[in-house]
């Protein structure tokens, strides 16, 4: 089969909230045979370069075998405000699926996610939520901004 080589973009990106189920929604919709995702569910390009370029970025779906619709999921694309724009702008006919959890079901599965191996949080959640404003304070001194360009979000943070 010769494949389109003008259909290697995205129709949808899904975003979202970390701990949401963005991964469960990634593998449904990379299980179905018109759907077409990149094998690493994370692209994150508009999310770590200064300039787009629409080529480059097409490599990212050099997989792609012809199927009906293309996605890709990057969940931080989320909460970076430029993204909405750019993607508008070079995907004005793609839809964005936006995949969000009740707040404190998913702030309680991130705390647990940062407890396990004790990689990111030693504290009870309780404490580590008496802890959070002046973790992200603390944080903000020393040079980590929530919404910048290269770092997308605040390890400290559970939220």
């Amino acid at each position: 089969m010769v494949q389109d080589q003008t259909k290697t973009l995205p129709d949808f990106f899904l975003v979202g909230a970390m701990r949401a189920g963005s991964t469960y929604l990634y593998e449904l919709l990379n299980s179905h045979p018109d759907i077409f995702l990149p094998s690493a569910k994370e692209v994150h390009y508009f999310d770590k370069v200064e300039e787009v370029n629409i080529e480059e970025y097409s490599k990212k779906f050099y997989e792609y075998n012809g199927q009906k619709v293309i996605g890709e999921a990057t969940p931080n694309y989320m909460f970076l405000p430029y993204i909405p724009p750019l993607l508008g702008k070079h995907f004005p006919k793609a839809k964005i699926i936006m995949i969000l959890r009740n707040p404190i079901k998913r702030a309680y599965s991130h705390y647990w996610w940062a407890v396990k191996g004790g990689r990111l949080e030693t504290k009870t959640f309780h404490k580590a939520l008496y802890l959070e404003e002046n973790r992200l304070k603390e944080a903000n001194r020393n040079g980590a901004v929530l919404l910048q360009k290269k770092s997308t979000m605040n390890r400290y943070s559970i939220f």
